[in-house]
């Protein structure tokens, strides 16, 4: 893929807040990620026409998709074929009861309570349960021809988690992972926490107690990888084991996406 001129990690569209490049963090090997071969977003399905052309310059060529059914727009954007990008869907969360609709049981007043050791029990629970689809990920990623965009509907858990994995395999420290992670709070959970704030006092209810389930704090990344650690190993353990990529995939994941340090343009660990 052509380098690009000049860059930014988060790249502004009309219809989604929340698209950036996951490139430009420095390893522990002294290499970097990539920049331009993967992005993570939340929904596309909002995207003006005046978004295609951006993602056409990224060079993206295939998506995967990690929402329901439901989550989905009844009819699949017309720009995903007219500009030849493939779509995966990899569905999460269908097969785990609690994860259910949570926000419209927090507005109902059947959950008062949320903190953020519940959170990261979500995102253990996802990496439990979910291995193949996130598995599935990575070999998109691998066999794609040029960008790749990883998303969900807010591009905060789902795809926090499979950038997570994607990132520490990759040699990415904790810290730095769970500082990407915590970008989605800037794009999505301040605005969304504006608008809930508003619906929580009309129906009195008490969003302080619940805040954890939208915000992106890195603590919760960080409690996160621990568990992935505890329970599988690491990264690569998980992604060779109960997800079941193989080597080959691996080995192209990181050649497609490691580079020497010196080679990369942006400074690798803060955000632009």
């Amino acid at each position: 893929m052509a380098e690009r001129a000049s860059w930014n990690r988060q790249v502004p569209l009309q219809g989604n807040g929340n698209f950036r490049d996951i490139g430009g963090y420095a390893t522990t090997d002294g290499r970097a990620v990539r920049t331009g071969v993967v992005f993570r977003s939340g929904s596309l399905d909002e995207l003006s026409k005046d978004d295609v052309p951006v993602l056409q310059s990224l060079g993206v060529c295939a998506i995967a998709d990690l929402r329901r059914e439901p989550e989905r727009a009844e009819v699949t954007p017309s720009w995903f074929a007219a500009s030849g990008i493939a779509v995966t869907r990899l569905p999460i969360g269908t097969r785990v009861a609690h994860l259910k609709s949570i926000a419209t049981r927090m507005l109902a007043g059947e959950i008062t309570d949320f903190d953020a050791d519940d959170m990261i029990d979500i995102y253990t629970t996802l990496l439990t349960h979910y291995p193949a689809e996130f598995g599935e990920v990575v070999r998109v990623i691998a066999r794609a021809d040029g960008a790749t965009v990883v998303h969900c509907t807010a591009g905060k858990d789902r795809t926090g988690v499979a950038i997570a994995l994607l990132l520490s395999f990759l040699g990415v420290d904790d810290e730095t992972v769970a500082d990407d992670y915590a970008l989605s709070q800037q794009n999505y959970s301040l605005p969304l926490l504006a608008e809930l704030e508003v619906r929580f006092a009309e129906l009195d209810a008490d969003l302080e107690r619940v805040r954890s389930f939208f915000e992106a704090q890195p603590g919760v990344m960080l409690g996160l990888l621990g568990d992935l650690r505890a329970r599988f190993g690491s990264a690569a353990d998980y992604l060779a084991g109960p997800a079941g990529v193989p080597r080959d995939d691996l080995e192209r994941v990181r050649a497609r996406l490691l580079e020497h340090h010196d080679d990369v343009q942006p400074d690798g660990g803060e955000p632009a």
